[in-house]
């Protein structure tokens, strides 16, 4: 499931390099396919990057407490 998301992030930025290209910029029919196809990922990538940090920190966060020291754990 998560390779389907990390695919789809992948397309999300190729999209955002597309749309800033200046061949589609002239080309308002691709351009606005290309603009819905990239607000229709928009959410879905900012959950699924949203998700990955979440995961990052509760892993430093288990590092954390990993560590002998209490200071380090405050």
């Amino acid at each position: 499931m998560f390779d389907k998301i990390a695919e789809l992030e992948r397309r999300f930025e190729e999209l955002e390099s597309l749309l800033s290209d200046p061949e589609v910029l002239g080309n308002q029919p691709e351009f606005r396919r290309l603009s819905k196809e990239h607000a229709g990922l928009s959410s879905l990538v900012a959950a699924f990057r949203e998700y990955k940090k979440i995961l990052i920190d509760m892993e430093d966060n288990r590092e954390l407490l990993k560590e002998p020291d209490l200071e380090m754990r405050e």
